[in-house]
């Protein structure tokens, strides 16, 4: 059955959901208790590439409204990161045979936690936590765990008969019976085609052409997917400095598309700006 949906082809719903913590991560912000906000947003990935980017443009819009300071080269700086997000972005999948999953995604770092399937809600090894009920997978969620490396991401099939096949995969999913290898690449499609493409300019660029033919992610964009936080500490450093010769900004010098010589080039590769943890600051 075929998702009705209007122009925009994005479906926003607002959910409140009272969410309890207590716990820490050292890696993360000191959680406090507090209600975290669920934003719903559908995509229909048998839909043509216009509503790809109007998707897209929801879920930046979503996102830009978490902010509480000022950009940086007009890039919103996301919040602080925390044990538990403040905000969810759900993202409900529908695909033209009535099949359908739901990609849960935090918002203070665009990634992916968990899924939810026919049988019920998957949350990345270590992650279950923070999906109420959900049965924790066998893998982590970085690259060396999805695709045995983020140099690997240039082979990964990206546009709408990828999209559909992921969401084949993930509706039907089913931990005792399902291949890991083929869970793996479905959810590094998505993580591509939705949360890299949120952070990356290159990456959605990409996919935005590949979308109707199908295709892959270029260099320019495999290669930044590991550097977002490099490219945003870059940022924040030059904020306070105004100099771009930290040793962020070095690394990140011959990458991009325009190359990242200066502060002005380095934004235009990404739509955000992450905010980094206590225990993994920024290096200068």
């Amino acid at each position: 059955m075929k998702m009705k949906a209007p122009a925009a082809a994005v479906i926003l719903v607002l959910l409140l959901a009272a969410v309890r913590g207590g716990c820490t991560d050292d890696n993360l912000t000191e959680w406090q208790t507090n209600e975290a906000k669920t934003v719903e947003v559908a995509l229909d990935v048998g839909a043509g590439p216009e509503r790809y980017k109007a998707f897209m443009n929801e879920v930046q819009r979503q996102l830009g409204a978490t902010t509480t300071r000022p950009p940086i080269q007009k890039r919103p700086v996301l919040g602080a990161q925390r044990y538990k997000p403040d905000v969810w972005i759900n993202v409900a999948l529908k695909g033209n045979g009535g099949e359908s999953a739901t990609l849960a995604i935090r918002a203070d770092n665009v990634y992916l936690v968990g899924f939810k399937a026919q049988a019920g809600w998957y949350a990345f090894k270590g992650k279950d936590s923070l999906i109420k009920e959900s049965t924790p997978l066998n893998f982590g969620d970085d690259y060396n765990a999805l695709t045995g490396g983020s140099s690997k991401l240039a082979a990964v099939a990206v546009g709408k008969k990828s999209a559909q096949e992921a969401l084949s995969i993930l509706a039907k999913y089913n931990k005792a019976s399902t291949a890991e290898k083929e869970v793996k690449m479905a959810l590094t499609r998505f993580v591509l085609m939705i949360c890299e493409a949120a952070r990356l300019v290159p990456v959605r660029e990409d996919v935005i052409s590949a979308w109707e033919q199908g295709g892959t992610v270029r260099k320019v964009g495999v290669e930044i997917t590991v550097k977002w936080k490099v490219i945003s500490c870059a940022l924040l450093i030059w904020e306070k400095t105004k100099k771009w010769n930290n040793k962020d900004a070095t690394e990140i010098k011959g990458l991009g598309d325009p190359k990242m010589v200066d502060a002005e080039s380095a934004a235009k590769n990404v739509y955000f700006i992450i905010q980094p943890t206590p225990a993994s600051p920024c290096s200068d």
